[in-house]
């Protein structure tokens, strides 16, 4: 055995003897979800004449039987127009953040929802834990933002591993919205958190890469990867790449992609979607370092307190 792994043992015994418990949390990959809905799968079609779903509520209910399901084994979730009565499984807890909303759930209406597993909390700084970033990036008739909503917040894992993650709906590149918005609220939430490794779940709006995309939104990011580029949108004519899955910063890390309704040729939409529906986006993202810091960190900690008392 290498002496460092036999100073590791040494550690995590000595702090047993101590009383000190280490805790053996291990993050070797993070699930994640990315899915914009859309709001017409929560509208009846006897309160707008367009828009709506013909067959409400099937979208609603099939759609959020679906997303139960999706996030079993998800760390985190980007989710885009989904009611604002949406209910999350146990073991879940979201931050989001609304845009508009004047005429209701009618346009301009936009919310933004970042889902995340109990396996993670909120981080702490100087003892409290941050209020999450959110903001909206496109003016719809009105003198501020009311549309295109974004919010991000930052996390660390039972093992230790922190990260900042962020779902967004982007504005079309050639509307009235502003990136910009989301890029200084992003610069402004690292440089508060003091993390660099960033993971965007968003409806981009884009056809460009993923380092292109994120380059948009942290004009820092290194060592780019995401999601598969695949045409995800929209219900019922699907042509647009839209939806990503977005991870900067992280070394060596490995992406696999899945779409839980298929790819291209094998695309199978349900009987139940309703209108401009986006597919849902699955990826892991494979750790390089296996995410024990954490743990490690803890271990010495505890080594030089056991030597020092």
């Amino acid at each position: 055995m290498h002496r460092f792994c036999h100073g590791a043992v040494l550690a995590s015994s000595l702090c047993q003897v101590a009383g000190v418990q280490v805790r053996e949390a291990s993050l070797s990959q993070l699930g994640l979800l990315q899915w914009n809905i859309h709001a017409e799968c929560f509208r009846a079609c006897d309160k707008t004449s367009q828009h709506c779903d013909a067959a409400y509520p099937s979208c609603q209910e099939n759609g959020t039987s679906l997303l139960h399901s999706l996030l079993a084994d998800r760390d985190f979730a980007g989710l885009e127009h989904f009611d604002r009565s949406l209910a999350l499984p146990d073991g879940f807890d979201q931050v989001q953040h609304s845009c508009g909303g004047a005429k209701g759930f009618d346009y301009p209406f936009d919310l933004a929802r970042l889902v995340f597993s109990s396996r993670w909390r909120v981080k702490r700084v100087k003892g409290k834990a941050l209020p999450p970033m959110g903001g909206c990036m496109e003016k719809v008739g009105n003198e501020t933002e009311d549309y295109r909503a974004f919010v991000g917040q930052a996390f660390v894992h039972e093992s230790g591993f922190e990260v900042l993650v962020v779902a967004a709906h982007f504005p079309h590149p050639h509307g009235a919205g502003d990136l910009q918005i989301l890029r200084d609220a992003l610069a402004r939430f690292k440089a508060q958190t003091q993390l660099d490794q960033v993971l965007l779940l968003a409806d981009t709006n884009e056809f460009r890469s993923n380092a292109e995309i994120m380059g948009d939104v942290d004009p820092s990011a290194r060592t780019v990867t995401g999601s598969d580029s695949h045409i995800t949108c929209c219900y019922p004519n699907y042509l647009y790449p839209f939806d990503r899955i977005i991870a900067s910063n992280f070394p060596g890390a490995e992406v696999r992609t899945t779409l839980p309704f298929g790819a291209e040729r094998e695309h199978r939409v349900p009987q139940w979607a309703a209108l401009n529906m986006h597919d849902p986006v699955l990826t892991e993202l494979y750790l390089r370092s296996g995410g024990r810091r954490g743990q490690l960190c803890m271990t010495l900690l505890c080594l030089l307190w056991f030597f020092r008392r």
